[in-house]
């Protein structure tokens, strides 16, 4: 068995490892699923390449695209060299005050231009679907970026922020990378009023977001920022920076989570600790044997 790690299901796991007996006969290189269908093959010279498993079997998705995009390429200059053909074969028809079959030309050259549009469509769709597709890569380069074994998916009972629905953490900095930024001392002197310890990348409501997470009491406490998110991904911008300025952010959004309560219903924690507050005064005053008051009845 290979080395495979990351958010893949067993499935495509089964399929990635089977791909990798056949081409990888040394076992000499490791895998790490950064999305579901898409996983990083690394070698032990840390060289990358990136699959994608489509209908049961693991493309390189950089050269599929490569032909992809050429294909769509010649596609759009064939569909254009036509329409110019026949745009110029009606003005050759009005030259010649031949009419005989000028709409049905007229129809075939409006036709070919709609399948140029249509084809440089498809082009940006593609353009965009790699771009989703390597939207990882831009994050897990930038530091020692670790896929849980597990994804964690928050609980979102107690989410305190309406418009956040779902929250999962993906992948968690190594502990000697986090070590590095708590450990700073102008981090150190900060975190005693309050700073994030935990860093993590995921998705939130689908997006990837740069997350940061500290234990508060009885819940956590998760922040992110999507300027903050911009800046890592796009930016040379370290994730010490980035931590660093966590609360700066005028975009930053900070997600209570409780899920020590989670098989609770919401409110029923509170009414349970008024009860039993009622019940220990009531067994105080028993055990108190303070006497009832007498009063005397005026004739």
């Amino acid at each position: 068995m290979f080395s495979i790690k990351g958010a893949g299901n067993s499935e495509n796991h089964k399929i990635l490892n089977n791909w990798l007996s056949e081409n990888f006969v040394d076992g000499s290189v490791r895998a790490i699923f950064t999305e579901e269908d898409h996983a990083k093959i690394i070698d032990q010279k840390g060289a990358v390449m990136p699959v994608e498993i489509q209908d049961g079997q693991v493309v390189d998705y950089k050269l599929s695209y490569s032909q992809k995009m050429q294909n769509q390429k010649s596609k759009i200059a064939e569909a254009a060299d036509c329409q110019k053909r026949e745009t110029a074969d009606i003005v050759r028809t009005y030259k010649d005050n031949d009419f005989k079959d000028l709409n049905s030309k007229i129809d075939s050259a409006l036709q070919s231009g709609d399948t140029v549009i249509m084809l440089k469509k498809e082009q940006t769709n593609l353009r965009l679907e790699y771009l989703r597709k390597t939207q990882w890569d831009r994050f897990l380069g930038k530091d020692d970026w670790v896929p849980m074994e597990q994804p964690r998916q928050l609980s979102s009972e107690y989410f305190d922020t309406p418009d956040i629905k779902q929250v999962v953490l993906q992948y968690q900095l190594s502990e000697e990378a986090r070590q590095e930024i708590i450990t700073e001392p102008s981090y150190m002197k900060k975190m005693e009023y309050g700073m994030p310890d935990r860093f993590y990348l995921g998705r939130v409501n689908g997006r990837i977001e740069l997350i940061a997470g500290e234990s508060c009491m009885d819940h956590e406490q998760f922040h992110f920022s999507s300027t903050a998110t911009r800046s890592y991904e796009i930016s040379g911008s370290t994730l010490k920076e980035i931590a660093d300025k966590i609360y700066d952010y005028d975009d930053t959004t900070a997600l209570t989570v409780d899920e020590q309560h989670i098989n609770h219903e919401p409110g029923k924690v509170a009414k349970e600790s008024e009860g039993l507050y009622d019940a220990a005064i009531e067994e105080a005053l028993e055990a108190a044997m303070i006497p009832e008051p007498e009063f005397e009845m005026e004739m």
